[in-house]
């Protein structure tokens, strides 16, 4: 595999799908997915917004979508609905042989935030009494997982009613999505796999998590998958995965704790199957699945860098795995930059070759990160990336892959 033609990578068009501003003050883990409607090709991003801040009890999920040429985007809609509590982290894919597009993502229910403990009295059923505080940030990361079903490219959405995974499920905690799901074939029929993670509620003031019987969040901070063997009819759960334990005074920030997320899953066949993580080592965490995608190792190191950011990822037709990430170790507070995409030849587990740098201006603030990247279903050449560029909005990159010989 190492001996193989590496690609060439050129960006053909930049675009902004969205910006920063009015209700969408906070714009935030924006997902990128290509389907057709009518016999056209369409560009689906979606993402979190609020008018304030992350957790804001106005955050929503927004989506939009252009033509190929990404020179024009349909008006950002809101994906309908009642949200009980804020919405995180939509994560798109449209399975094979379906003209179905999902939509995977959290929404709150009881763990929220409040400056004081007199500001903040048990609330009724498990929900704060008012939706949004003044510049609060009642709400933190996850809740139940849920899914949205559009059959026009993303114009129109259909909620389903009933959660994948609940937030009262698995020791009260939060559950949170990053990425989205693969479809494994095998023998016995088509499974797909969606990565998730258990996340108690992390950041200072003092956070309530009700539940109806009482009680608070039990556990740790976990990584899992969600199966199905029925395209998406019921879930089951699997997986907790963990790091290695090493002193937290040897991390290279001891307050962030030592934290293996936001896993980027990766499928050649139901045999070959791994995840990459985000972690507050320095370093791409890699586990592997055995067998059917259950069972995963304990992760290790990679040689790419991570300063704590969203990784994305993707297994090409011809077997590389294409890899976009802030490319650096941790430098300051609020700097994710040198956005790359990378290529492996042999699974991302010791060889790996930069392609092209998309971001790379430095200084304290500059925030290029969370990008998801999509590869045209007709077309193994394109491909699609998007992320965001903190306060100002999100961004759609295609790019052009080309193999010498």
């Amino acid at each position: 595999m190492v001996g193989m033609p590496m690609p060439m990578a050129n960006v053909e068009q930049t675009e902004w799908a969205s910006h920063a501003r009015g209700s969408m003050k906070y714009t935030h883990m924006p997902t990128i997915a290509v389907a057709k409607h009518q016999g056209n090709w369409r560009v689906v991003v979606a993402w979190q917004a609020s008018s304030s801040v992350e957790g804001g009890n106005d955050q929503e999920i927004f989506v939009t979508s252009s033509d190929l040429s990404l020179r024009t985007w349909r008006a950002p809609r809101r994906l309908p609905g009642t949200a009980k509590g804020a919405r995180w982290a939509p994560c798109t894919h449209q399975f094979k042989n379906q003209d179905v597009l999902h939509m995977f993502f959290a929404e709150s229910r009881r763990c929220y935030k409040c400056a004081s403990a007199s500001s903040c009295p048990a609330p009724p059923n498990g929900a704060p009494n008012a939706r949004r505080p003044a510049n609060g940030q009642p709400w933190r990361a996850g809740g139940d997982l849920r899914v949205a079903t559009s059959k026009d490219a993303g114009l129109t959405w259909t909620v389903s009613q009933t959660p994948l995974l609940t937030e009262a499920s698995q020791g009260n905690r939060p559950k949170v999505l990053a990425n989205g799901p693969v479809e494994l074939r095998g023998s016995n029929g088509t499974r797909w796999v969606l990565p998730f993670w258990r996340q108690p509620p992390r950041g200072s003031g003092r956070t309530f998590c009700k539940t109806a019987a009482g009680g608070g969040v039990r556990g740790p901070e976990t990584h899992g998958v969600l199966v199905s063997d029925d395209e998406g009819t019921s879930w089951r759960s699997y997986g907790a995965i963990e790091q290695r334990r090493i002193p937290i005074r040897s991390l290279p920030r001891p307050d962030a704790g030592d934290r293996v997320v936001e896993g980027a899953l990766v499928a050649g066949d139901a045999k070959d199957v791994f995840m990459l993580f985000r972690t507050t080592r320095n370093k791409i965490y890699r586990s592997q699945a055995s067998g059917d995608g259950t069972r995963w190792s304990t992760p290790e190191s990679t040689r790419l860098h991570n300063p704590g950011s969203k990784v994305s990822a993707l297994r090409a037709p011809g077997g590389d795995v294409l890899i976009v990430h802030n490319d650096h170790p941790w430098r300051a507070p609020r700097t994710r930059t040198d956005l790359t995409l990378t290529v492996s030849h042999d699974g991302a587990r010791r060889h790996f070759q930069s392609l092209i740098r998309f971001e790379t201006r430095r200084g304290l603030g500059a925030m290029f990160h969370y990008p998801s990247l999509v590869m045209h279903p007709d077309d193994c050449t394109s491909v699609f990336v998007v992320y965001g560029e903190f306060g100002k909005g999100i961004r759609v990159r295609r790019v052009r892959l080309r193999y010498s010989g």
